[in-house]
């Protein structure tokens, strides 16, 4: 894949929290071919939701933010597990409505360090 591998990121433990942001106005929401990689990767469910927002003219801010979380979380995933590319994520929705990695999905039969399995997100949308 195109992302970094492990050996340039934090060791992840149970003792730290990683933070990964991406401040919106430093994107370009114009570009087409940025705009297109990002829809790319995401699950048709993720693309359904995003087309759904843009389509409604009140709700074209938060389809953007929607589209560059959920890039935002499927390639910083897929460089803490190189092993799985960003469009092969696969995610549930645990008791609370957030989302949750399905391990064996996103997995199949690739190997996966276990420290992984213990990895924990959250997604946060602010503005300013």
């Amino acid at each position: 894949g195109q992302h970094a591998g492990p050996e340039s990121l934090p060791q992840l433990d149970k003792d730290n929290v990683h933070v990964w942001m991406v401040e919106e106005k430093s994107t370009n929401r114009d570009d087409e071919e940025f705009v297109q990689s990002m829809y790319s990767i995401l699950s048709p469910q993720e693309q359904a939701r995003y087309n759904r927002n843009l389509a409604n003219p009140g709700a074209v801010d938060q389809a953007y933010s929607f589209l560059l979380a959920r890039a935002l979380l499927r390639t910083t995933l897929s460089r803490y597990c190189p092993t799985v590319e960003p469009d092969e994520w696969i995610f549930v929705t645990n008791k609370y409505g957030r989302p949750c990695v399905n391990w064996e999905m996103s997995l199949g039969f690739k190997p996966l360090n276990q420290e992984l399995r213990a990895l924990r997100f959250n997604l946060s949308h602010c503005s300013g």
